[in-house]
């Protein structure tokens, strides 16, 4: 049950890892945007202001968003391959993320345009983590498998018998 659980807290490290590195990648992208069209960057503190929202909503939607879905795609495809699993996992992660963007948009009075593109673009941004999340379950559970069919490197020893001893 320990295992498990450290594969799935690696898992979510990796999922969390994974979204923040992609706030990095838009952060970097918004920041080429600005200098190819003489926009103003934002002054020095946007980008690391960026980095840090997309490394807290990391953090909110890895119990939120990431581990339900990986679950539910572990569920669904029990008895099939871990590509099965993962692309289950993925879906799920697609639609929860874009019903989540969905709601948002509606609850703040978005326009019907704005709250259909925020749908979409959440769900294009879970796939990465969700995958990493699912993969490193997968390979977690490959390295145990591996190890527990490797033979020992060292034979039981046999016991030591004291022979001619004296009392």
């Amino acid at each position: 049950m320990f295992v498990a659980m450290g594969r799935h807290v690696a898992g979510a490290v990796a999922a969390w890892l994974v979204f923040t590195a992609e706030g990095l990648l838009g952060c970097l992208a918004l920041l080429g945007y600005a200098l190819a069209t003489g926009a103003d960057a934002g002054g020095p503190l946007a980008g690391p202001l960026l980095l840090l929202i997309a490394a807290l909503l990391g953090a909110v939607l890895v119990p939120l968003l990431f581990a339900p879905a990986v679950l539910l795609g572990e569920a669904a495809g029990r008895r099939r391959g871990p590509l099965a699993r993962t692309l289950a996992g993925t879906t799920a992660a697609m639609v929860l993320a874009a019903l989540y963007a969905a709601a948002v948009g509606l609850a703040t009075g978005g326009s019907p345009a704005g709250v259909g593109l925020a749908g979409v673009l959440a769900a294009l941004a879970v796939v990465a983590p969700v995958s990493a999340y699912a993969l490193t379950v997968q390979g977690g559970r490959w390295a145990e498998r591996s190890l527990r069919r490797r033979p020992a490197r060292f034979p039981a020893s046999a016991p030591v018998h004291r022979t001619g001893a004296t009392s």
